[in-house]
């Protein structure tokens, strides 16, 4: 947890080395405290909200949501999880999914972009948010942007093509 949260504070302005990181069970989820170096010219006020941005956000309600089939909620709650926490790749990635059932497609490339970018920042590729960023461009229109995301989709091995009764392998 502290190498990816150094990972993560690398790419905020003014915050640096990440310590006492301690993580806890909760009924909600994980609890994840830490301390950061800051400057010493800045008060807490101001530095406060950006440390926010360095942790995850608390995805579970927004996802439940998504799981229920909630799709305008559950886009709501993300987005409004990507303004504190704009580096969280899972908030962004259920912002997109939602945004994609509402066919909100233009919104949801646009948001399925920046998970994926940050799960690759953080090297955690994902390769359902991938497959989503390739449908959400050819919906979109944006066909050239999608053809080297489905190419991948269909050459995952054991990956089911849309194809009733296909699967998809290496040769």
């Amino acid at each position: 947890m502290r190498d990816a949260l150094t990972e993560i504070a690398a790419n905020v302005a003014f915050v640096g080395q990440i310590h006492d990181v301690r993580v806890r069970q909760t009924a909600d989820g994980e609890m994840v405290n830490f301390h950061c170096r800051v400057d010493p010219l800045l008060t807490v006020q101001p530095v406060n909200p950006v440390a926010n941005t360095v942790a995850p956000a608390d995805t579970q309600h927004a996802y439940v949501l998504l799981e229920q089939k909630q799709f305008a909620a559950a886009a709501k709650e993300a987005k409004e999880l990507t303004v504190t926490y704009p580096n969280d790749p899972e908030a962004w990635k259920i912002a997109g999914f939602a945004e994609l059932n509402l066919k909100q497609y233009a919104e949801a490339a646009k948001d399925l972009e920046k998970a994926v970018e940050l799960q690759r920042r953080a090297n955690q590729n994902d390769p359902n948010t991938e497959s989503a960023l390739g449908q959400a461009y050819v919906l979109a229109e944006r066909y050239e942007e999608a053809l080297p995301l489905l190419t991948a989709a269909t050459a995952r091995t054991g990956r089911r093509c849309c194809c009733p009764g296909k699967t998809a392998r290496r040769s």
